[in-house]
C-alpha cells in the first residue's frame, strides 16, 4: 500500500509536480493534503519557497522523504541553483527505491549536467528504460531533457524526434504550441540535402515535418507554388499541429520573398588596398548569381575606393537599386549606420558595434534596413569556447601572437569562456618574428618552474642528481591564436616539451585554405574551426569550379565563399527573420540572424591528419 501511495504521489509532482490535487494522504491536524502549499508555490513559480517547503516536509515525513527531496531539487534547478540541487540529490540514499524515483533522480542530474555542458554524462544518465508505470509528467520531462541534450550536441533531427514524442504528453495548450514551434525551428534548420535524404528514408512521424520544411526551402521564393504545395500538404495531414501554427508563418515569409529586389547594387572597393579581397567577393557573388535558376535580378557594381560612400550609396539608389550589398570597409559601414534613415534594405559586408534592438516576446525578428554580415574572428573564438565546454573542459591555457589581432580574439574567447564557467589558467604572447619559442612555452607549461626546483635541489644537495622536468597537469586544453607559419613553429615545440597529451584548439588562421601536407604535417593533431567551403567540396558551386573556375578561387578562398553567401542571403533574410531558430547552411557557416540585424556564423571543425584537414564531428576522438 505504501508503494502504491508513493507512486500516486509521484504522478503529481513536476518532473513530478504539476497536478493540483497532490497526494491525498491527510495530516493528523486537518483533511487538506499535506503538500498543498509546496505544490501551489511550485506551480506559481515561487521555486525558492517551494524548495524550502519540500525540505521541511522531507524532515517530517520520513516515508516520503525521497519524493520531497527530489521535488526540492527540481525547484532549485528551475532557479538555476544547480549546486544546491546536486547537494540535495547526492545526499539521498536511493537503495531500495523504485524505478520511478531512480528515473526521476537521473533526469534531474542530467539537467544539472547539461547546465554545465557535460553532454556525455547527461547522455549516460538518460540512457535508461522508463518503468511501465511512469507518469505523464515524468515521460514529458524525460523527452524534454533528451531533446535539450541533442540540441546541445547540434543534432536537430534527434532533438525534433524527442519533441514530437513529447507532444503526446503535453496537456496545456501553451506548452503544445511552444513545443510545435520548437520542432519547426529544429527541422527547418536542416539543409535541403539532408532533408531529401531523410525523406527518402521515410522517417516515421518525422515525415510530415520533413515534407513541410522541404516545401518551405524549395518553394519559398514563388508564392503561388508555395501556396499550392502547402494546400496539398495540409490535405495530406489535416490534423497536424503545424497547420494552425507554422503554415501561416511560412506564407508570411513568402510575402517577404515576394519583395525580392529587381536590381541589386554591389558596393566594393575594387581598387586600392582592399582590391584583392573585393575581387574575390565579387567573383563569388557573381558565381552564385550564375548558379541560381529561380531568381536572377539585375546587378550593378560600384567601386567605393577613394570616394564618399554616402554619395555612391545615393547614386546606386537613384539608378534603380532596391537592395544594396556592401560596403566592405568598416568605416563605410559606420558612416551608413549613422544615417537617420536607411532608405533601402542593405546587407553590409562588415560588422561594427551596434546596440541590440532589445528583447522581445515574439519569435520573429523585426528586420532593420541595415543588416551586417562579416567574417569576424570573434565568431570563431566563441566557437572554440563552446567546444571546450562541450568536451567537459574547464581550464584553458592560451598561446597568442603579440599583436592587436591576438588580443582581439583572446578577449572574445575569454568573455565567452568565463561566461560558460571556464577558467583561463595562464596566457603567453609570442612575437612571430622571434626565434625564441622555447622560453615562453616553457613558462606556459610550468617547465621553467620545474627546472628551477631541480636546480635548487642540486645546489642544496651539493651534487648532481638525475631528474626530469615535468609538464603541468592542471590544464584541459590549449587555445592557440597564430598564423599557419607561426603555428608550425609552436606545435613542434609543444611536442618537444612533451605536451602531447594536451589538446590544441585554434581558429581558421592556422590553415591557409590550400592543402599542403608536406609542411602542414607539423600541425598534426591540431583541431580548428573554419568555414564549410574549405572543409566540404560537395556543394554545387564547388563542382562548377572543378570544371573550370578552380584557379580563380584558390587565392583568398574564404572571401570567394563570402561572396557566394552574400548573394544567397538576399533571398533568405526574410526566412531567417521569421523565426529566431531559423538557420541557413551557407558556405561560410551555419548562418543565423539576431535582433540587432547581425548575421552570425556557426562553423565546422577539422583536425590535421597527415598534414591535411579532416572534417570531424565535435566529440570525435583521434
Amino acid at each position: 500500500m505504501l508503494l502504491r501511495a508513493l507512486l500516486i504521489f509521484v504522478i503529481c509532482l513536476s518532473v513530478l509536480t504539476g497536478c493540483g490535487s497532490g497526494n491525498t494522504r491527510k495530516s493528523a491536524a486537518n483533511t487538506a493534503p499535506i503538500d498543498t502549499q509546496a505544490v501551489t508555490l511550485f506551480e506559481s513559480g515561487e521555486y525558492e519557497q517551494a524548495a524550502v517547503e519540500y525540505l521541511q516536509l522531507a524532515e517530517g515525513n520520513r516515508e516520503s522523504a525521497t519524493i520531497y527531496k527530489l521535488s526540492a531539487a527540481d525547484a532549485y534547478i528551475h532557479l538555476q541553483k544547480f549546486e544546491q540541487a546536486e547537494t540535495i540529490i547526492s545526499a539521498i540514499d536511493m537503495n531500495g527505491n523504485d524505478a520511478v524515483l531512480i528515473a526521476t533522480r537521473n533526469i534531474l542530474l542530467a539537467r544539472i549536467a547539461l547546465s554545465r555542458h557535460q553532454t556525455t554524462r547527461a547522455e549516460t544518465l538518460l540512457t535508461l528504460d522508463l518503468p511501465a508505470n511512469a507518469s505523464i509528467k515524468l515521460l514529458a520531462s524525460w523527452h524534454t531533457t533528451r531533446s535539450e541534450l541533442y540540441e546541445s550536441k547540434t543534432l536537430p533531427v534527434n532533438a525534433a524526434i524527442e519533441r514530437i514524442q513529447l507532444g503526446n504528453y503535453l496537456q496545456k495548450t501553451t506548452e503544445s504550441q511552444e513545443n510545435t514551434n520548437r520542432i519547426w525551428a529544429l527541422i527547418n534548420s536542416v539543409d535541403l540535402n539532408e532533408l531529401t535524404r531523410l525523406e527518402e528514408a521515410k522517417a516515421d512521424n518525422l515525415q510530415p515535418w520533413i515534407e513541410l520544411a522541404t516545401i518551405n526551402k524549395a518553394h519559398i521564393q514563388k508564392k503561388s507554388d508555395l501556396e499550392k504545395a502547402l494546400n496539398t500538404w495540409s490535405a495530406a495531414y489535416p490534423n497536424h499541429p503545424a497547420i494552425q501554427l507554422i503554415t501561416s508563418k511560412i506564407l508570411a515569409a513568402g510575402d517577404n520573398f515576394q519583395m525580392l529586389p529587381a536590381q541589386i547594387a554591389l558596393l566594393l572597393p575594387l581598387t586600392g588596398p582592399y582590391e584583392s579581397y573585393a575581387e574575390k567577393i565579387r567573383d563569388g557573388f557573381l558565381s552564385a548569381w550564375l548558379n541560381e535558376s529561380n531568381y536572377k535580378p539585375a546587378i550593378r557594381i560600384y567601386n567605393t575606393a577613394s570616394v564618399n560612400i554616402l554619395e555612391v550609396y545615393q547614386k546606386a539608389i537613384e539608378e534603380g537599386a532596391d537592395f544594396i550589398v556592401g560596403p566592405l570597409e568598416k568605416e563605410a559601414v559606420k558612416a551608413l549606420s549613422e544615417l537617420k534613415l536607411i532608405p533601402v534594405r542593405t546587407l553590409a559586408l562588415n560588422q561594427i558595434e551596434l546596440t541590440d534592438s532589445g528583447a522581445s516576446t515574439s519569435s520573429q525578428i523585426q528586420l532593420p534596413n541595415l543588416i551586417q554580415f562579416g567574417l569576424p574572428p570573434e565568431d570563431e573564438a566563441y566557437e572554440v569556447a563552446r567546444r571546450g565546454i562541450l568536451e567537459g573542459h574547464t581550464r584553458a591555457l592560451i598561446i597568442t601572437t603579440a599583436d592587436d589581432f591576438g588580443n582581439r580574439v583572446v578577449s572574445a574567447f575569454s568573455n565567452e569562456w568565463t561566461r560558460l564557467g571556464g577558467r583561463m589558467l595562464e596566457r603567453i604572447s609570442i612575437d612571430p618574428r622571434t626565434d625564441d619559442f622555447i622560453m615562453p612555452i616553457k613558462q606556459l607549461l610550468n617547465i621553467d618552474s620545474s627546472e628551477a626546483r631541480i636546480a635548487t635541489l642540486r645546489q642544496l644537495l651539493g651534487r648532481s642528481i638525475s631528474a626530469t622536468s615535468r609538464v603541468r597537469n592542471d590544464s584541459d586544453f590549449i587555445f592557440m591564436v597564430a598564423s599557419n607559419l607561426t603555428a608550425r613553429q609552436i606545435v613542434p615545440h609543444l611536442q618537444f616539451l612533451r605536451a602531447t597529451n594536451i589538446p590544441v584548439y585554434t581558429i581558421s588562421t592556422v590553415y591557409t585554405g590550400t592543402p599542403n601536407p608536406q609542411v602542414d604535417s607539423d600541425l598534426n593533431g591540431v583541431e580548428f574551426v573554419d568555414m564549410p567551403w574549405l572543409l566540404n567540396s560537395a556543394s554545387d558551386i564547388h563542382l562548377q569550379l572543378a570544371q573550370g573556375w578552380q584557379a580563380e578561387s584558390t587565392n583568398l578562398p574564404r572571401y570567394y565563399a563570402f561572396g557566394i553567401d552574400a548573394y544567397r542571403l538576399i533571398s533568405r533574410i526574410g526566412q531567417l527573420a521569421q523565426d529566431q531558430g531559423s538557420r541557413y547552411s551557407g558556405e561560410t557557416g551555419s548562418l543565423y540572424l539576431t535582433r540587432g540585424g547581425i548575421i552570425h556564423r556557426t562553423l565546422a571543425w577539422a583536425r590535421f591528419v597527415d598534414g591535411q584537414p579532416r572534417s570531424l564531428v565535435v566529440g570525435d576522438t583521434p
